[in-house]
C-alpha cells in the first residue's frame, strides 16, 4: 500500500481545522432552526398536559429527545458529506466541483419535485 507523504504547513492545517469547526457550527444552527417550528407547536401541548397533571417535563423531554435524535443525526450526516465534497477536503478539484454542482443543481430539483 502506497501512502502519500503530504506535509501541510501550519496555515493549511489551521484552514482545515476551521472548516471542520464551521461544519459543527452550521450543523448546530441547522438543528436549532429546524426544531423551532416544531417546538412552538409542542409548547401548547406541554402546557395542556402540565395543567391537567398528565405528564411532567421530564417525560416530555425524553419523548422529544428520542423522536428528534434520528433526524438530527441523519441531517448532520447528509450535511457533512455534502459540505466535505463541496469544500474539496481531499485536494481533488474535480470531486469538489462535482459536489458543488450537485448541491446547486441536482439536489434542489430532487427536493422540490412534485
Amino acid at each position: 500500500v502506497k501512502r502519500s507523504q503530504t506535509r501541510y504547513s501550519e496555515t493549511d492545517f489551521r484552514a482545515r481545522l476551521s472548516v471542520v469547526f464551521l461544519t459543527f457550527i452550521i450543523t448546530g444552527i441547522m438543528a436549532i432552526l429546524s426544531t423551532i417550528p416544531v417546538m412552538t407547536k409542542i409548547r401548547d401541548m406541554y402546557y395542556r398536559h402540565r395543567a391537567s397533571s398528565s405528564y411532567d417535563s421530564l417525560s416530555i423531554g425524553w419523548a422529544l429527545g428520542s423522536a428528534e435524535k434520528l433526524f438530527i443525526v441523519l441531517a448532520s450526516f447528509i450535511f457533512c458529506v455534502i459540505f466535505q465534497l463541496t469544500a474539496s477536503m481531499n485536494d481533488s478539484i474535480y470531486r469538489g466541483m462535482i459536489g458543488f454542482w450537485w448541491v446547486k443543481l441536482f439536489f434542489p430539483l430532487k427536493c422540490f419535485q412534485t
